[in-house]
């Protein structure tokens, strides 16, 4: 009977370090791996929150840099536009000239120079006036919203009109403004 005790206490041993073993492998375990996976989850999303100001600070500087890009170009397109209104320009160099005092003596539009992103577009002006006329007309050229530059400036001192207290002068300006290419 001592025999069939121990048979039966060690057979009941066994059959608990079985049912533990099989409720370890068949709940606890699988419960752990879930919690193991839900706290990686966890980790992630809190390391992804504190990510978030670094994220909204380049995010702000991008935005930044492109509104700074945005008003280059808008700059450009002030000084280069797309288009090139040559009659509009002639306008404006002959009231600018007028409203100088200056008497034009010509002012031609020269043949067009294409380049890849943009075409310069070349003048030539010929006009009579006092140097300060001149002076104020070379600012005014400079001060216009498009981009102006000057090639070759030549002063003479006319014949006409040297016994006045005012020395005209003839003055004659190639002078270019720029567009910019349709494709650009």
């Amino acid at each position: 009977m001592k025999f069939l005790a121990r048979h039966d206490s060690l057979i009941a041993i066994i059959g608990t370090a079985v049912l533990t073993a099989g409720y370890y492998w068949g709940v606890i375990r699988p419960g752990r791996v879930a919690a193991d996976t839900v706290q990686t989850e966890i980790s992630q999303a809190q390391a992804k929150m504190h990510e978030v100001p670094v994220l909204l600070a380049e995010q702000t500087q991008l935005q930044a840099r492109l509104q700074r890009q945005r008003e280059q170009i808008e700059q450009m397109e002030q000084v280069v536009p797309a288009d090139s209104h040559v009659s509009e320009v002639l306008h404006q160099v002959a009231s600018l000239a007028s409203q100088s005092g200056l008497t034009i003596t010509r002012l031609e539009p020269l043949q067009t120079v294409e380049f890849a992103s943009y075409a310069s577009h070349p003048f030539h002006l010929g006009c009579r006036g006092a140097f300060d006329d001149v002076a104020r007309f070379v600012k005014g050229l400079e001060a216009q919203p498009r981009l102006v530059t000057f090639g070759k400036v030549d002063l003479i001192r006319s014949t006409a009109g040297t016994e006045g207290p005012e020395r005209l002068i003839q003055a004659n300006i190639d002078f270019s403004v720029f567009s910019r290419q349709s494709k650009f």
